[in-house]
C-alpha cells in the first residue's frame, strides 16, 4: 500500500506540481521553436491584391506606325492589381545552421525537463515520507498521552487509598499535560506535512491506506552511483546546453555567407500600359552580407 500510495503521489506531482507543468510547457515552445527553423527552408507561397482609387487617370495614346494608334493605361481610376509569389530558398546556410541548434536545443529542453521533473520527484518523496513520520510521530504521542493518563489515574486512586501523596498526583498531571502537548505539536506537524503535499500533488494523503516506512536497505555501491554520473540529467542537460551554444555561433556566423533564392511570380493588373497583363517573371537572388 505504501508504494502504491507514493507512485501515485510522484505522478500526480508531475502533473500537478508547478515546475512540473512549467517543464512540460518549456519543452513544448522548444518544439515549437524547432518546427519554425525548420519552416524557414521550405518555399513559400504570398498572395498579394490591391483595390485603389486614384484622384487622376494616366492614358497615353501613341500612334502605331500603321496609321492608327495605340491607347495604353497606365493608372486607372480604379486600380486593380494581384500578385502571387513562390519564393524557394536554394541556398542559405544560416536557416540551416539555426535548425541544426534548434535541434541542439530540443535534446537540451528534453534533458532539463527530466532534470526538473526530477527534482519534483525529490520534493514529493521528501514531503511524502515528512508525512509518514509526522503521522508515526503523533501516533507515538499519542501512545504516550494514554500511558500518563493511565499513570495519572492509578496516582489518583492510590491518593484516595492513602498510599501515595500530593507530590506524586502533581507531578502524574504534569506528565500527563506533557504528553496533551507533545499530541498537540505532532498535529501541528503532521498538519504541516499534509498540506506540503497537497500543495505539490494537489492529492491529500489518506492513513487509512495502510502506509508504512519504505525500506532502508543499501541500492548499491559508491562505484556503481560513481559510473553512473554521465547519465545524471543534470549532467546530461549541461554538455546539451554546450551544444546548443556552439551550434547557436556556428549559426551566427553563417550570416556572412551569401545566400540564394529562386523566386517565381504572375502579376494581374489593369493598370498594365503598353504591357501585358498577367504576366510572369523568374528570377534568382544572391545576397552576401558584409
Amino acid at each position: 500500500a505504501e508504494a502504491q500510495g507514493r507512485e501515485a503521489q510522484l505522478r500526480a506531482g508531475r502533473s500537478h506540481s508547478v515546475d512540473g507543468r512549467l517543464a512540460t510547457l518549456l519543452d513544448d515552445e522548444s518544439a515549437a521553436r524547432l518546427a519554425r527553423a525548420r519552416a524557414s527552408l521550405l518555399p513559400s507561397f504570398t498572395a498579394t491584391g490591391t483595390d485603389r482609387r486614384n484622384q487622376y487617370e494616366a492614358v497615353a495614346t501613341i500612334p502605331d506606325g500603321m496609321g492608327g494608334f495605340q491607347t495604353g493605361t497606365f493608372t486607372p481610376y480604379t486600380q486593380l492589381e494581384a500578385t502571387l509569389v513562390i519564393d524557394v530558398p536554394i541556398l542559405d546556410l544560416t536557416a540551416i545552421r539555426t535548425l541544426a541548434a534548434a535541434r541542439q536545443n530540443r535534446a537540451a529542453s528534453d534533458a532539463s525537463r527530466e532534470l526538473a521533473l526530477l527534482e519534483v520527484d525529490r520534493a514529493v518523496a521528501r514531503a511524502y515520507f515528512d508525512f509518514l513520520a509526522t503521522h508515526e510521530l503523533a501516533a507515538s504521542a499519542r501512545r504516550s498521552a494514554e500511558v500518563a493518563n493511565a499513570n495519572l489515574a492509578i496516582i489518583e486512586a492510590h491518593l484516595q487509598a492513602g498510599i501515595s501523596n500530593e507530590l506524586e498526583l502533581e507531578r502524574a498531571r504534569a506528565a500527563a499535560a506533557r504528553a496533551s502537548e507533545r499530541v498537540a505539536d505532532a498535529d501541528r506537524l503532521v498538519a504541516e506535512a499534509r498540506r506540503r503535499l497537497v500543495v505539490l500533488t494537489g492529492v491529500a494523503p489518506d492513513p487509512g491506506e495502510g502506509l508504512d516506512a519504505p525500506s532502508l536497505e543499501g541500492d548499491g555501491t559508491l562505484s556503481d552511483h560513481l559510473a553512473e554520473l554521465g547519465e545524471l540529467p543534470s549532467v546530461r542537460a549541461a554538455e546539451a546546453n554546450v551544444s546548443v551554444a556552439q551550434a547557436e555561433l556556428s549559426a551566427a556566423r553563417s550570416g556572412f555567407a551569401p545566400r540564394i533564392n529562386a523566386s517565381a511570380s504572375e502579376r494581374f493588373t489593369n493598370g498594365a500600359g503598353f504591357g501585358y497583363s498577367p504576366a510572369w517573371a523568374v528570377g534568382l537572388t544572391a545576397t552576401l552580407r558584409l
